[in-house]
């Protein structure tokens, strides 16, 4: 009877510690890989946080004239560091492109997986090589 309480024990052990990784989005779910988009826009702001970053840049929208604010999220930021961004490397009001994903929900919120700065130098944000997803 006391291994079986141990073993019970240790499988809800096991399925509590397993919990934080089923809260991780998917991708599929969270973005439209049939609407691919690409942005110029002015650099606001970037936060380093896990488990995904965000940069965010204002555009004109075309129809209005007036500039709005979009979050493009990107990897996290050792992974960001792996594909040779710094956290110094833009400044606000810098103008910069991105492309990547829209969301399906319609917001002003993007998957980056390509960013070209202000002096030319383009870094993809590939998650998987050759794909600007993180998933397939």
């Amino acid at each position: 009877m006391k291994i079986k309480v141990a073993a019970l024990g240790a499988g809800l052990g096991f399925l509590i510690g397993a919990l934080p990784m089923l809260a991780h989005h998917s991708f599929s779910a969270e973005y439209d890989t049939n609407k691919r988009v690409t942005m110029t826009g002015k650099f606001v702001r970037m936060e380093w946080t896990n488990p995904h970053s965000s940069v965010f840049f204002t555009v004109t929208d075309p129809a209005t004239g007036k500039e709005v604010e979009w979050r493009a999220e990107t990897p996290p930021p050792n992974a960001m560091v792996r594909a040779g961004v710094r956290p110094n490397m833009l400044h606000p009001g810098d103008i910069i492109t991105l492309s990547g994903n829209l969301a399906k929900d319609g917001s002003n919120l993007m998957w980056c997986g390509m960013v070209k700065f202000p002096n030319g130098t383009v870094i993809g944000l590939q998650a998987i090589p050759g794909n600007d997803s993180p998933e397939k």
